[in-house]
């Protein structure tokens, strides 16, 4: 069990921050990506996923939108909107360990917002692990509450 704080943040105060170097983020299309995907959360995350999660039709998940953030040809980090009538939820934002601190989940987060204002989303929120937090409140989150997230670690049977 852990105690992650949960952000918010109202989507029209957000200004997209500089991202510097170009970032290629794409909204995952096809089922080798839906793949591509679990494997990236899985091992970003550092959890042992299930099987089934590799079958999981990622780029069917309507009105989910998940996005896969690549270096050349190799996908590197992920995240997935989840929109609805007021919130986009943000979730499944992970980077490989070999990848991170390279800007990737921030492109990812941006890339989530301005889909969800396009979604006419007003708010988004998300649940911050405490490597994330400062990043997420640089973008403009603020902290609502504290959520209890149960977790399980790699290995762990």
């Amino acid at each position: 069990m852990e105690v992650r704080p949960a952000l918010t943040v109202p989507i029209p105060l957000v200004a997209a921050p500089a991202l510097g170097d170009p970032h290629v983020v794409r909204e995952v299309a096809s089922s080798e990506e839906s793949k591509q995907f679990a494997d990236v959360l899985a091992r970003g995350s550092e959890f042992l996923p299930p099987a089934e999660l590799f079958e999981v039709p990622f780029h069917r998940l309507v009105p989910i939108r998940c996005y896969l953030a690549w270096e050349g040809l190799t996908p590197v980090a992920c995240s997935m909107l989840l929109p609805d009538a007021f919130f986009g939820g943000i979730y499944a934002v992970a980077t490989l360990p070999s990848h991170r601190r390279r800007g990737h989940a921030r492109a990812l987060t941006v890339t989530s917002l301005t889909d969800a204002v396009s979604a006419g989303c007003r708010e988004s929120c998300l649940q911050a692990s405490p490597m994330g937090l400062p990043q997420y409140m640089r973008i403009g989150f603020r902290q609502s509450f504290n959520d209890v997230v149960w977790t399980s670690p790699l290995g762990s049977g």
